[in-house]
């Protein structure tokens, strides 16, 4: 090492002790804040919704079910089917409740209500248990 270099080295040394060495300053990077960022409360309870569906073909039944997997209960009202076709949409919504270990209540020959497993019912609505179809 040079003289010239130990002396400079020396000699930052001791402006850096005391807190004169100017270093060169660092540029601050602007960061532009993101306006698509939301803070939801997480106390703040979100409202519950039913759907109300009363179905006239078999084709509309996904849309059900599509209700249920986003945890939403469901009233059925199947008056405006036939009754195989209503068999068909109750054993259909069925499974699906099954498969996302939801619970289904019979209110009428006719009504039934599907919940998702965050909606627990309670009671029994038909104190007899017939049968759906006869």
């Amino acid at each position: 090492m040079k003289m010239k270099t130990k002396v400079k080295l020396y000699w930052d040394k001791i402006l850096d002790f005391f807190g004169f060495n100017q270093e060169p300053e660092e540029k601050e990077e602007i960061i532009q804040k993101d306006d698509n960022n939301r803070i939801i409360s997480i106390y703040k309870k979100q409202g519950l919704s039913i759907s109300v569906h009363s179905p006239e073909s078999f084709s509309e039944v996904q849309n059900v079910v599509d209700h249920l997997k986003s945890k939403k209960p469901v009233i059925l009202n199947l008056e405006k089917l036939e009754r195989e076709t209503a068999r068909r949409v109750v054993d259909f919504i069925s499974g699906a409740v099954y498969g996302l270990d939801g619970n289904v209540q019979k209110i009428s020959d006719v009504i039934f209500l599907f919940t998702p497993y965050n909606v627990q019912i309670d009671g029994d609505v038909l104190k007899k248990n017939k049968p759906i179809f006869k």
